[in-house]
Parts: C-alpha cells; sequence; structure tokens
C-alpha cells in the first residue's frame, strides 16, 4: 500500500516537473511570436502608408487581432493552462501555413519551415504521438494544395518554373525525417527525464532515511547524556544534604540513648511507671520519625521510578525532611499547611524530585545571596480537574534576561550543571502531562504546576493500589 501511494506521490511531481518545462519551453515561443507579429504589424502599416490603395497584403486588423490572442495565449500559459495554449498557437501558425501555401504555394520557404517548426514543437509541447498525427496532416495538406497547383499550372510571382510532383515528395520526405528525429528525440529526453527523475526520488528516499536515522540517533545520545547528567545531578544534592542526614540520624539516636539509660535506673512504684510510659510513648514517636526520615532519603536515592497511586501531600513531605537541616542552617522558614489529600497516578519518586529539587533550588539562592528571614511558601489547591502547586519565596527574583531559558537545557545561574529546572519541566510535562511556568519579580518568585487528574479518586484506589509499606510522617 505505501509502494502505492509513493508511486502516485511520484507521478505527480513528475507530471508537476514535465508541466513546469513545457511552460517555460512555451512562454519562450509566445514571448517570440508576439516579437515576430509586432514586426509584422510594424511592416503592415509601413507598406500601408508606402502603397496606401495599392496595398493588397495582410490586412492591419488581422495582424492586430493575432498578436493580441497571442498575449492572451500567453497569459492563460502564465496561469497553468499549458496544453490549451499549445493547441491554440500550434493552430495558428498551422493556420498561417495553409494560407501561405494557398497564395504563395507550398514550395515557399517560410511555409516549409513553418511546418517543421509545427511538426518539432508538437513533440515537445503535446507528445509523440500527437506529432505523428501533425506530420501526417501536413502531408495531406501538402498532397492536396500541391496537387491543385500542379493541376492548375499557376506560378508564383516570386518563382520561375511551376511546382513538380518530384517537389512535393521532396518536401513530404524532408518532415517525415523531420517528424522521425523528433519522435526519437522526444523519447530520449522522456526517458532521461524519467530516469533523472527517479534518481531524484531514491536520493530523497534515502536522504529522509538518514535523516531519521541521524534523528534517531541523535536522540538516543541526547537522551543518555541527560541521564546521565541527572544521576550527576542527583549525587551533587546528596552530598549538599549530607550533614542534614547525619544532624537528624544522630540527634535523635542521642536522645534514645538518654531516654533508655533514664529508664534503666527507675525503681518500680507507679510515678516511675507512668513516667516509663511517657519515655517509651516518646521513643516510639522518634523511632517513627527516623523510619519516615530514612525513607525520604532512600526516595532520594532511587531513581528507577514505578507507576502507582500516591498522595502528592505525602512527598512534599518527604521533600521537606531532605531540605529541613539546610533550611535550619540558612535561617529559612518553610510554610507548608494543608488538608487537601488525594491520589494522583504516576511514578511519585518523580513527583518526589520536582519538590525537592524546587526546595533545594531556592535554597541555593538563599544561600548565594545570604538573604535573611528567607521565606518558602508550598501551596495546594484543586482548580477544576487539575492539582496545583504553588511554590513561593520571598528571594530576589529572577532576571529577565535569564526568564525565556530559565527550562532550557543546561541553564544556571549558579556553578552546577544547570539540570534541575529542566529535569523538572521534562517530569511534568512527559510524566505528568502536565505544565509549570514561573512568575519573578523583585519580591521574589513563584513557581506554578498544573497535574490533570486523569482518573477519579475513586477507582485510582483499585487501579493503581499504593504500596502497604510506606511509613506515615509523624509530626510533633
Amino acid at each position: 500500500m505505501n509502494n502505492f501511494i509513493e508511486k502516485i506521490q511520484d507521478s505527480k511531481k513528475i507530471s508537476n516537473d514535465e508541466i513546469t518545462r513545457k511552460r517555460k519551453i512555451l512562454s519562450l515561443i509566445l514571448l517570440g511570436s508576439i516579437f515576430i507579429i509586432g514586426y509584422l504589424n510594424y511592416t503592415v502599416i509601413r507598406d500601408s502608408f508606402i502603397y496606401k490603395s495599392d496595398y493588397d497584403g495582410v490586412p492591419l486588423f488581422i495582424t492586430n487581432l493575432v498578436f493580441l490572442f497571442i498575449i492572451f495565449l500567453y497569459i492563460i500559459c502564465k496561469k497553468n493552462y499549458v496544453t490549451l495554449s499549445s493547441y491554440l498557437i500550434l493552430s495558428i501558425y498551422l493556420g498561417a501555413a495553409i494560407g501561405s501555401s494557398l497564395f504563395w504555394g507550398v514550395s515557399l520557404p517560410a511555409c516549409l519551415l513553418t511546418y517543421s517548426f509545427i511538426i518539432i514543437t508538437s513533440g515537445i509541447l503535446i507528445n509523440r504521438k500527437f506529432s505523428l498525427l501533425i506530420t501526417i496532416t501536413i502531408i495531406l495538406i501538402l498532397i492536396i494544395i500541391g496537387g491543385m497547383e500542379i493541376i492548375s499550372g499557376n506560378i508564383a510571382l516570386w518563382k520561375t518554373y511551376p511546382i513538380r510532383v518530384e517537389d512535393v515528395f521532396e518536401y513530404i520526405a524532408i518532415l517525415l525525417l523531420i517528424m522521425i528525429i523528433t519522435w526519437i528525440s522526444s523519447r530520449e529526453i522522456e526517458q532521461s527525464l524519467l530516469k533523472a527523475q527517479e534518481s531524484e526520488r531514491l536520493l530523497i528516499k534515502e536522504k529522509d532515511f538518514l535523516e531519521i536515522k541521524i534523528e534517531k540517533r541523535t536522540q538516543e545520545i541526547r537522551d543518555a547524556q541527560i541521564n546521565h547528567l541527572r544521576d550527576l545531578h542527583e549525587h551533587s544534592e546528596l552530598g549538599k544534604i549530607a550533614q542534614g542526614i547525619f544532624h537528624d540520624i544522630i540527634g535523635p539516636i542521642s536522645t534514645i540513648s538518654l531516654y533508655l539509660k533514664e529508664i534503666t535506673n527507675f525503681t518500680p512504684n507507679s510515678y516511675n511507671i507512668r513516667k516509663t510510659e511517657a519515655h517509651v510513648k516518646r521513643l516510639l514517636e522518634i523511632t517513627a520519625k527516623m523510619k519516615s526520615f530514612l525513607n525520604s532519603v532512600e526516595r532520594n536515592i532511587r531513581s528507577t521510578p514505578s507507576i502507582e497511586s500516591f498522595d502528592p501531600k505525602d512527598e512534599i513531605h518527604y521533600a521537606l525532611d531532605m531540605t529541613e537541616f539546610r533550611a535550619y542552617k540558612l535561617e529559612v522558614k518553610i510554610d507548608f499547611n494543608t488538608n487537601l489529600s488525594l491520589k494522583l497516578i504516576g511514578p511519585s519518586v518523580r513527583f518526589y524530585q520536582v519538590v525537592f529539587n524546587l526546595l533545594s533550588n531556592t535554597l541555593d539562592i538563599f544561600q548565594k545571596t545570604s538573604q535573611k528571614k528567607g521565606m518558602i511558601i508550598i501551596k495546594t489547591y484543586m482548580e477544576k480537574d487539575f492539582y496545583c502547586i504553588n511554590f513561593q519565596d520571598n528571594g530576589p527574583g529572577i532576571p529577565p534576561i535569564f526568564k525565556e531559558a530559565l527550562f532550557e537545557k543546561p541553564f544556571s545561574t549558579k556553578q552546577n550543571s544547570g539540570l534541575g529546572l529542566f529535569i523538572i519541566k521534562k517530569i511534568i510535562t512527559e510524566e505528568f502531562n502536565g505544565f509549570i511556568e514561573t512568575k519573578s519579580d523583585m519580591n521574589g518568585t513563584t513557581f506554578f504546576i498544573k497535574i490533570p487528574i486523569n482518573q477519579s479518586i475513586q477507582t485510582a484506589q483499585s487501579v493503581y493500589p499504593p504500596k502497604n509499606n510506606r511509613p506515615k510522617r509523624v509530626r510533633k
């Protein structure tokens, strides 16, 4: 089926190329004809003034009419009426040649040249079959007019002897030879043109194939580079929060150790039992917090995503756990308090990476500018069928010259790979079918994220059941 369609397209292309070639040739013939008829008009006007009443040549209105008609043919030729224009201009020349043959005789050189011109031009502008048909017509015309001239015995004024039968057959033989040469030449030209067009088609096909192959290979290399740079970026971010990991693990372990030491020193009485119960409850809370935090660390390291049903609020809390120590050190307050809870379907790890990268980038800006009393506000809400997240900060804002290239790769105003925002946009648009935009001025920057909810919350649980081993975040 594809080969059939390609053949149809190729035939249309060949037809268009053929029409273009014929239009150029016909345009030249028509321009030459306009020049010839214009000169003929000049001679008619000149002879009319010279000979006045004795002038017995072609009437001026006829030459003017032919002149205007050929201009009309030139106009419609430019409108792509090539075949119609070709038939009409050949008819004009054939009529002029027949009239001249009747008036001055078939042996008039101008008439014979005109007949030759008609045979050659018909093969070029129409086709070989029409050239053969017009040749036969001209031969019949020569036989009829030549026979009439031989029978009448009239001698034209420009001749010194009457035409003979041998002359007529000689003219016919010359015209047949011209027709044969034209036939062979037209056939060779057509075949050469077809071969050239076939070669062009194959070259274009090969070129398209190579372009597709190169584009595919380039995309593979680009994806490999992006994945490699993404890994480097994630490892770089993990290094930044390493000190926070040690702080948040060592602190609770020290507290647990103190509580256990105090419990072991208790003497059994009702007061100490109640105090021991309180310490055990506190130990359980701290252990749950450590488990939640370690789960956040595992999510930051894990790179292979899986499609699942997840609550975006939990992923935001996991990202907050990972950036909490950096925010504390930089004196940046992070405000996130929402009761909105729903289920999104997609790679939860990727959603976590979006939140973590936005928080990490904002903290980098605060660290670079040494701004005090920094503030990050995270808001989540529903807007029709979209889950929306706004990340707002009171930082210095993004310079206008950087806004257009903000999500391009690699773009950065810091000394790093410049992949953070590029990865964020790639995840939002390709893995969640959403979109992200930003608004920034001297008072701060806000990132707006919208993710469509493709399936209802009621069916999400049955389609992609959440993992049971996910720990709940425990807040003090």
